[in-house]
């Protein structure tokens, strides 16, 4: 009867193991590279599922002093990529019109996105030169053309910038992309024309000062407040790289109020109204 017990115990503990063996091959099935291939594969059919292409928010340098840009961008095939953008280079022979160049997706610490042929409209901000009037001479716009791919999905794309880390959002193209794309233009031509805003909030004002003549960030002369309030433009206003304490209130998006008499130019709000960004000259 010992000896039968005996057996009895040692059977159940080769079931035992051999079921924590099957449960381990099934947990490590798919090698890391196996895993690291297949996301590389499924950031090549995400950028080419939208027809209409992509809005990239995109940021150069780390310290994020020049703002932010719509580029707009179209993957066609493995290889090729179209570009516009809500901008011209001020200091490049350029217009809107579309640039097409390469790209690739390779595999690395993850899937790495990289435009590897020279395209002037991303290529712009991250080559040496003398692109605005106050500082940067040497290093340019400190911006990023390869990025690891953190996400990626029919419904957005989230990159990081290998040198500068910013966080760069994708977002697909819904409407027609030719009118959507001259919207933001127009936007931005008009805004990127001031270089005085003010900040109300909280029932004062403050003179806000563009931060450099590409003209999407600014700071207050305030020896408490350090910020550098980047943002792109919008389709219907504007949106700030991160959520922003401004003067004690919280704000991410603003959406474009039109002239009145009071405001000229307009302004942008934030939704709950409490915070105006208005052109001023």
């Amino acid at each position: 009867m010992k000896r039968k017990s005996i057996f009895i115990l040692f059977f159940g503990l080769l079931l035992l193991n051999s079921s924590c063996d099957k449960k381990r091959d099934r947990f490590f099935e798919d090698n890391p590279t196996e895993r690291l291939n297949e996301s590389v594969n499924n950031a090549y059919q995400i950028l080419k599922s939208q027809p209409n292409g992509w809005i990239m928010q995109y940021y150069p340098s780390g310290d994020l002093e020049y703002g932010g840009y719509n580029l707009f961008t179209k993957f066609t095939s493995n290889e090729k990529v179209e570009f516009q953008a809500d901008y011209i280079p001020n200091f490049i022979e350029s217009d809107y019109s579309k640039q097409v160049s390469t790209y690739k997706v390779y595999p690395s610490a993850g899937p790495i996105l990289t435009f590897d042929t020279f395209n002037e409209i991303i290529h712009f901000f991250g080559l040496p030169g003398a692109y605005t009037d106050e500082g940067a001479v040497d290093s340019g716009t400190k911006g990023d053309f390869e990025f690891l791919v953190l996400k990626a999905t029919a419904d957005s794309v989230i990159l990081q910038g290998r040198k500068t880390l910013n966080r760069i959002v994708m977002l697909p193209i819904k409407s027609n992309p030719e009118v959507l794309i001259k919207k933001y233009q127009d936007n931005a031509a008009k805004f990127d024309a001031f270089f005085e805003y003010a900040v109300e909030v909280g029932g004062k004002s403050y003179a806000a000062y563009i931060y450099s003549n590409l003209n999407r960030a600014f700071v207050f002369d305030d020896p408490e407040d350090e910020n550098i309030y980047s943002y792109v433009y919008t389709e219907n206003g504007l949106e700030f790289y991160k959520e922003f304490s401004i003067k004690g209130v919280k704000v991410k998006k603003m959406t474009y109020v039109a002239p009145t008499a009071a405001y000229p130019d307009g302004y942008f709000e934030n939704p709950e109204k409490t915070v105006k960004y208005v052109p001023v000259g």
